[in-house]
């Protein structure tokens, strides 16, 4: 069973969208966990929506993505970092240590008792927190923390659109730094590519236009000529 996590409700549009398409990865046997299910962040539907509003549309968005390339779906509940004290937006890309968060013990505690509790789980996609975004970064701790069984494979997404403001290089030398030695595999999404960008688009809350620039430059930058999503195989933990 392959289980795909998502600090949030997008992230796997945006990050493995292309490779859901194309059947890279498999949906029959594919499950979408959204991470941070709980926040304030709907800019272009209601920005001055409660929790609750807020949360429902973005859940709302959520399974209406799952429903449109054929995953299951479940939430974790936890509120994300617009519920937790940080003072603009800019400041969520800034903290030098996650331990610092205050949701972090009860975010990596909640994340790691769910996936002790995936007894069928084969493969675990997991975000490669670029560009720091806290809410990323907290999840990707939670993993790398977490002792997964010997025969489990997890594979790392590099976070778009956040990963269109990186150089390519900055980006290899940052997934040495987080996870160490890796494979880095490209998927070409040429054929998927702009079905993909049409699915984005049922995340009308959240995504804008500049987003979508930076997902158009990503892909086309890593290997001219095609559209691509690439990802970072490591066998095992702790390898």
């Amino acid at each position: 069973m392959n289980l795909l996590l998502s600090a949030h409700a997008d992230d796997i549009a945006y990050s493995l969208g292309g490779a859901l398409l194309k059947g890279y990865i498999s949906q029959t046997t594919a499950t979408l966990i959204t991470v941070f299910q709980r926040g304030l962040y709907v800019p272009y539907a209601r920005p001055e929506a409660s929790v609750e509003e807020a949360s429902a549309i973005r859940n709302t968005e959520d399974l209406a993505y799952a429903a449109k390339v054929g995953l299951k779906h479940k939430g974790l509940g936890l509120g994300d970092v617009t519920l937790r004290g940080y003072p603009d937006l800019d400041s969520i890309f800034t903290v030098t240590d996650y331990r610092q968060d205050p949701g972090a013990v009860e975010s990596i505690e909640t994340i790691q008792s769910f996936l002790n509790e995936q007894t069928e789980m084969t493969h675990l996609w997991v975000p490669l927190a670029i560009c720091n975004h806290i809410d990323h970064v907290l999840l990707l701790k939670a993993v790398l923390g977490w002792k997964a069984k010997p025969e489990l494979e997890v594979i790392f997404y590099e976070d778009i659109p956040y990963a269109g403001f990186e150089e390519l290089d900055s980006i290899e030398t940052w997934v040495q730094q987080v996870i160490g030695s890796a494979e880095a595999e490209i998927i070409d999404i040429s054929e998927q590519f702009e079905e993909k960008l049409k699915n984005l688009e049922i995340y009308a809350s959240q995504v804008s236009q500049d987003d979508i620039e930076l997902v158009k430059l990503h892909a086309r930058r890593i290997v001219p000529g095609l559209a691509v999503e690439r990802v970072w195989r490591k066998k095992r933990l702790g390898e």
